[in-house]
């Protein structure tokens, strides 16, 4: 459940948490994001919400981190199972306490008898570390040979591997980019070739092909993490895809042929750049 800091009731206010069984833990994510101070004096909990499993977590969730600020806990009737505020300081204001507290300070103004012990609430250690996607390997794209004045376009056959890891069920966009334009063994540039990436998809149940340039922008390619493993190997997904006609697949495209006056063996460098990933 997420909760944002300015609709949390203040002083004398009443938190109204409703279909809580006996056995079951509850969490409440207070959204911090543009705020330092959070206040909960006098707050009323109600519908039978005492002594349950309640996990109050205090996070700013705009910035995916933990909440550095001040919050004042104060409640009149019903008691919580825990805290969590590992960045913060919390202060207990004029009110005893039946849980669990995590804080980077803990102030304590209270100065009565607090009610006893209380079994504590499964907490989290710390984040789950995330999988930051990165390139293994890239492929490289081979046209082959042509007659000059035949042929004005074709399509290249992706050569090597093409592989990453990230996490299971992750989208992944990939930038490629035409670092060097084509240039035979002696320097000559033909640069007026054109570099396509063709995105051929079947999602809709009949083939679309749509067309990215190259030549002064980068492509995208998207993929999707699907193995345990967090593997993925492109190529033969889109071999699969291509040959059951189902999903997404992507070839490469060069065009202008006609333009190339001189014989010779060509290449071109490409770059490729995770746009999810440092």
């Amino acid at each position: 459940m997420l909760v944002k800091a300015s609709d949390m009731p203040t002083m004398n206010g009443r938190l109204n948490v409703t279909g809580v069984a006996a056995d079951q833990k509850t969490v409440i994510t207070v959204d911090t994001t543009g705020v330092n101070d959070v206040s909960t004096t006098n707050l009323q909990f109600v519908n039978g919400t005492q002594d349950k499993s309640i996990l109050f977590n205090y996070y700013n969730e705009t910035g995916q981190s933990s909440f550095t600020g001040n919050v004042s806990w104060g409640t009149i009737n019903g008691n919580i199972g825990a805290i969590l505020a590992p960045q913060a300081t919390i202060t207990l204001a004029s009110t005893a306490f039946k849980g669990n507290i995590i804080a980077k300070n803990f102030i304590n103004t209270y100065m009565g008898e607090q009610p006893g012990n209380y079994p504590d609430v499964p907490v989290p250690t710390g984040d789950k570390p995330i999988t930051q996607p990165q390139l293994i390997s890239v492929p490289d794209v081979d046209f082959g040979s042509h007659k000059l004045g035949i042929q004005n376009s074709i399509i290249g056959d992706w050569q090597g591997n093409f592989a990453l890891e990230g996490q299971k069920g992750q989208a992944i966009n990939i930038n490629v980019a035409v670092t060097q334009p084509f240039t035979d063994v002696n320097g000559r540039i033909a640069d007026q070739l054109n570099l396509q990436l063709l995105q051929s998809n079947y999602q809709s149940g009949n083939l679309v092909t749509t067309s990215q340039e190259m030549n002064s922008s980068s492509a995208k390619i998207n993929y999707w993490i699907w193995q345990d493993n967090g593997q993925g190997n492109l190529l033969v997904d889109w071999q699969y895809n291509k040959e059951h006609n189902q999903n997404i697949f992507y070839a490469m495209q060069m065009s202008n042929l006609q333009t190339v006056k001189n014989t010779g063996s060509y290449t071109a460098k490409m770059r490729w750049t995770l746009t999810d990933s440092p």
